[in-house]
């Protein structure tokens, strides 16, 4: 059995999960799939063993000791059989039911398997629901896994051995270099300039809540509204960006900070961002968390022109992907020593893009296609998650369901629609001129 100390940032999830039920199941990434066919529990369960093999991760678990948690890593030789459910619940129920229920950190695998099999064998409905605990997976191991899994699980139907090549990473070097990296020059610069950028960003932005937040509290039941993008809008975004030479991404959180702008009327204020961490060669085969969290600082000025705030936002963004190997907690623990805590910035706001394909694996005879399922609980009171294919982009504001109405959500919804447009349409416009109001709302305040 090999031990060795989580990243800062794992400790990080380790300590919030140790709160409560809810906090622990916020970290949940559940994976659901719909298959054409019924999976073969018993080729499942071997495909699953030799993925065990190959990543450390997937025959993991975390033991505290003296206080600080490790991993224990079993060795090869002693990899249980992981205990797959079998659940004649729809594919969606069964993942917000899994999203629910928290992953046992001290117990190995750190992950569950739930087989989807419905009562009646000619209707459809087969599918399997996979749920990771966050502190030992992230999005780029969702496709090292599932790669990984219809290779295998068809290798094994066709009766053929699985050969790998070997792995030329691992995350014991990945902490230890973490780790060393912020006691040197450039990670002590690095730790200065984002204490500089973020020095003084106000503790909160004042969102239009139904009711106040419970003090102290991390997680919220979650809610969301789903918008499209169609592939005309998400195309005209990204013409848009090339000719103001900005990114995609800039331009989407950017109308995002302005919406929450004209909606709090708070020109400061931060907006935190996954960034994956994974700059050593080979890392991008490994399973694990190599994930950091960013704050992106909105300051905006009215009188700015919508070029000069793209820019600025995309400048924002570069400087977090340099700043990648910058764990949160070191920059949090730096700045809480000069009388500032940022948690709040990091926790309240939220937002993702991702540009990809929808994916689809073949896993021996069966094809998987992914569900998109609503999380039980969200981390941030307020998130923009966008996700953009060929054909467009699928946005979902996801929300603390007791804090905000459904129905002001989706006005915010028409109003982000709105604002997307005007800055599309207008590069020298000054931001206080950009349109917000539908035309119905415009006559609505005439009359």
């Amino acid at each position: 059995m090999n031990c060795f100390p989580l990243s800062i940032s794992q400790q990080g999830i380790w300590f919030l999960s140790q709160i409560d039920k809810a906090t622990s199941a916020a970290y949940n990434m559940v994976y659901a799939f719909e298959a054409s066919k019924k999976l073969d529990e018993v080729i499942l369960l071997k495909t699953l063993e030799v993925l065990a093999h190959r990543h450390e991760m997937l025959r993991s678990c975390v033991k505290s000791i003296a206080g600080v948690p490790q991993f224990q890593i079993i060795s090869v030789d002693e990899v249980p059989r992981i205990s797959i459910r079998i659940s004649s619940k729809n594919i969606a129920t069964v993942a917000l039911d899994e999203s629910a229920v928290p992953i046992d950190l001290s117990k190995q695998p750190l992950y569950r398997v739930v087989l989807v099999e419905p009562n009646d064998v000619h209707t459809k409905g087969w599918g399997v629901v996979f749920t990771f605990t966050h502190l030992a997976f992230d999005a780029t191991s969702a496709t090292v896994f599932f790669e990984d899994l219809s290779r295998v699980y068809g290798e094994i139907v066709a009766n053929k051995k699985t050969v790998f090549n070997p792995l030329t990473a691992d995350f014991q070097t990945i902490t230890r270099l973490e780790k060393d990296f912020v006691s040197t020059e450039s990670g002590q610069l690095m730790v200065q300039s984002a204490v500089k950028r973020l020095g003084g960003i106000p503790e909160h932005l004042v969102l239009p809540r139904n009711r106040p937040v419970t003090e102290g509290r991390l997680v919220y039941p979650a809610a969301v509204v789903k918008f499209y993008l169609s592939a005309p809008q998400t195309n005209q975004v990204h013409k848009f960006a090339k000719h103001n030479r900005v990114t995609p991404a800039a331009i989407y959180l950017g109308v995002f900070q302005l919406l929450l702008w004209r909606y709090s009327g708070q020109s400061d204020f931060g907006v935190s961002i996954p960034v994956t961490n994974r700059g050593m060669p080979g890392s991008e085969h490994l399973i694990g968390y190599l994930t950091n969290l960013g704050i992106v600082r909105s300051s905006i000025d009215s009188h700015r022109s919508v070029k000069e705030f793209f820019v600025a936002v995309t400048d924002q963004l570069l400087d977090l992907l340099d700043s990648s190997q910058l764990a949160f907690p070191v920059l949090a623990k730096q700045m809480k020593r000069g009388g500032q805590d940022i948690q709040g910035p990091l926790l309240q706001v939220g937002f993702n893009h991702v540009s990809s394909e929808r994916r689809e694996y073949q896993v021996g005879p069966s094809e998987l296609r992914i569900v998109e399922t609503l999380p039980h609980y969200v981390k941030n009171e307020f998130k923009l998650d966008i996700h953009e294919f060929s054909e467009g982009a699928r946005c979902w504001f996801l929300y603390d369901r007791e804090g905000f109405d459904a129905a002001f959500i989706g006005q915010m919804v028409g109003h982000y629609q709105i604002l997307l447009e005007g800055v599309i349409a207008d590069s020298q416009a000054k931001l206080k001129d950009l349109p917000l109001l539908s035309e119905a709302e415009r006559e609505q305040v005439l009359v």
